[in-house]
């Protein structure tokens, strides 16, 4: 049973049912801490809630837990997916060498054990970090690897993953007509498991290929995903697409319709909100949500208005 509900929360991750997923997990985290197995995917759960929202020190708190520290002893579908989490923080961070040596931690321990069908998370993080760091060689190497170590299994995650890979390493070499119909299939592939987190991160990399063949209204796309990325939670990734947006020259729309909300919080002003009562700093949140610092203050001003909060401290006073 216990099991199961560790299970549970993991499968609302994938599937994207991620409203009040943080806080049922910190229950389950809270009654089975001394059960490794489970608390380590219940941390994994919480880092990669984290990391989708930009906040980088609860990340690494959580991911301490899953069992990167000792891979040895972990659990190897945990770790490896805690790996994947770490280089995708690290890389938005830009910390590529540490990155670098995440996610070759990572290969390094599905290499040893041989589970390439737990390979799902990792590679596409691995491959990102790999391409970033110009070791297109070694890519080619994983997604050989992953191809003959997993054909014929019932592996879907892992295959998506070597698909993902294969338009990775399109889009890096500039062939952005290929990789963007590799992504799309990909999308499609995700979606069909269901995983739409990974299905929007899919279908945001083939705007950006798009957008470098220049294709009319490939930009506009963007605001459709940022309204998929707000509505899982994904609060950095929606702020992301939306920083896109406006690099092209393409304002985007009011996510209600208008622009006045009286006493009540924006929706950006909620997602500040939020942040501040998790102690982030100014600087942490303008990289959190794609904003100027100066920005930010106006906001937090507002925000601490709209609250009746006198200053940060009260609003984290009430947050607790």
């Amino acid at each position: 049973m216990r099991t199961a509900r560790a299970t549970r929360v993991r499968v609302d991750w994938f599937t994207g049912a991620w409203a009040g997923l943080d806080e049922r997990v910190a229950l389950l985290l809270d009654e089975y801490r001394d059960l490794l197995p489970l608390t380590s995917e219940l941390s994994l759960v919480l880092a990669s809630l984290a990391v989708a929202r930009g906040e980088w020190a609860e990340a690494e708190a959580y991911l301490g837990a899953t069992g990167i520290d000792q891979p040895a002893d972990a659990i190897a579908q945990i770790a490896l997916g805690g790996f994947g989490v770490l280089g995708w923080m690290q890389l938005a961070r830009g910390e590529l060498g540490a990155a670098v040596e995440s996610v070759n931690r990572g290969l390094d321990l599905l290499r040893r054990k041989q589970v390439w069908s737990w390979a799902g998370e990792l590679t596409p993080a691995a491959v990102a970090v790999l391409l970033a760091d110009g070791r297109d060689d070694e890519v080619r190497k994983l997604l050989g690897e992953l191809d003959d170590c997993t054909v014929g299994l019932e592996a879907p995650l892992a295959r998506v993953a070597l698909q993902c890979g294969r338009a990775q390493l399109a889009e890096s070499d500039g062939d952005f007509r290929s990789a963007a119909a590799l992504y799309r299939e990909v999308e499609l592939q995700y979606e069909a498991l269901p995983a739409p987190y990974f299905a929007a991160l899919a279908a945001e990399r083939a705007v950006h290929c798009r957008l470098a063949l220049q294709e009319p209204g490939a930009a506009e796309c963007l605001t459709a995903l940022a309204e998929v990325f707000d509505q899982l939670g994904a609060s950095r990734d929606a702020a992301r697409c939306r920083h896109e947006l406006r690099s092209h020259g393409v304002a985007a729309p009011s996510r209600r319709g208008r622009r006045g909300y009286g006493a009540e919080l924006s929706p950006r002003e909620q997602e500040v909100a939020r942040l501040l009562g998790r102690g982030h700093t100014n600087r942490e949140i303008a990289d959190v949500l794609f904003l100027s610092p100066r920005t930010v203050e106006q906001h937090v001003a507002k925000v601490l208005r709209k609250l009746n909060a006198s200053s940060r401290a009260d609003l984290l006073k009430v947050s607790r």
